[in-house]
């Protein structure tokens, strides 16, 4: 049978994020992506308007539904949430389908570069924090893990001048382990040794320390990477593949989806050519 996840996220028409990325690339690497919309966007936000149709006020319907005809699950992943409504919202769904043997991943998106996104309010961070603990793989960029940890986003990024930044950012994560979760992905990270030019980091935090898969850098920052990442990272656990191995082939797929739309004049809001390394992907499930 092939498994199946449940994606709860938004869809939009263009910006190719959210479950634009999340159900061809889980699809790609051999799962059934079950999409609960959370809302239906003309375009991602990022861009300067857009039409949006919320539908938080629908989701109970759906998983009353899903429930009431026996739908299951093998994994359940999780992105962007837009209010704290949707969040509790979202802690039903987990509570309702989340059983033994059941892979949580959350994306926790609530900010980035040591800044809180406008729309985040405390109450909503706090609810993203409830959502995440309930996972067993979370994937925070820096400033996320410095939110979850308890920390202000300033603080994590003042950080990435310390001597001990990899060490310190280890020790954040460990704060998330709470019995259910059991890896943390930090992602984003740009870092260099003594005496080396910087690379791109991803660290993978677990019971047994903290593991690194590296990249050269690309020079461009494009909408939509992060669900790319977290799309992979979600089949790959339900596929049984090795943590360490998803984020390589994340990476992997990834840089070359960059280093391909770099060649082009494109609006960085349109997100990268993914589309041309699919066979990267389906070529990674036996």
């Amino acid at each position: 049978m092939v498994k199946k996840i449940a994606a709860l996220n938004d869809i939009s028409g263009f910006g190719k994020c959210s479950l634009s990325a999340a159900i061809p690339i889980i699809s790609a690497l051999g799962v059934q992506a079950v999409p609960m919309p959370t809302a239906v966007l003309s375009n991602q936000t990022c861009y300067d308007s857009y039409y949006m149709c919320d539908l938080t006020e629908q989701m109970d319907s759906m998983i009353d539904k899903w429930k009431e005809l026996g739908f299951g699950f093998d994994g359940i992943y999780t992105g962007f949430v837009a209010s704290t409504l949707q969040a509790e919202k979202i802690l039903k769904f987990v509570k309702e389908f989340k059983k033994d043997g059941v892979i949580f991943v959350a994306d926790p998106v609530m900010g980035d570069e040591g800044v809180i996104y406008p729309s985040f309010t405390e109450e909503l961070c706090e609810k993203i924090k409830l959502i995440a603990s309930e996972a067993e793989i979370i994937t925070p960029n820096v400033t996320e893990l410095g939110i979850l940890a308890g920390e202000s986003p300033d603080y994590v990024l003042k950080l990435e001048k310390d001597e001990f930044f990899l060490e310190k950012i280890h020790l954040l994560a460990k704060r998330l382990f709470n019995g259910n979760t059991k890896k943390v992905i930090i992602t984003g990270i740009i870092y260099a040794e003594k005496g080396e030019s910087e690379m791109f980091c991803n660290a993978i935090v677990d019971k047994d320390g903290i593991h690194f898969v590296k990249s050269h850098i690309l020079h461009g920052s494009f909408s939509g990477t992060g669900d790319i990442l977290a799309s992979v990272i979600s089949a790959c656990a339900v596929q049984g593949i090795e943590v360490e191995k998803a984020v390589k082939l994340a990476a992997d797929f990834i840089y070359k989806s960059v280093e391909d739309t770099l060649k082009y004049d494109t609006d960085k809001r349109d997100g990268v050519n993914f589309e041309k390394f699919m066979h990267m992907l389906t070529g990674a499930v036996k």
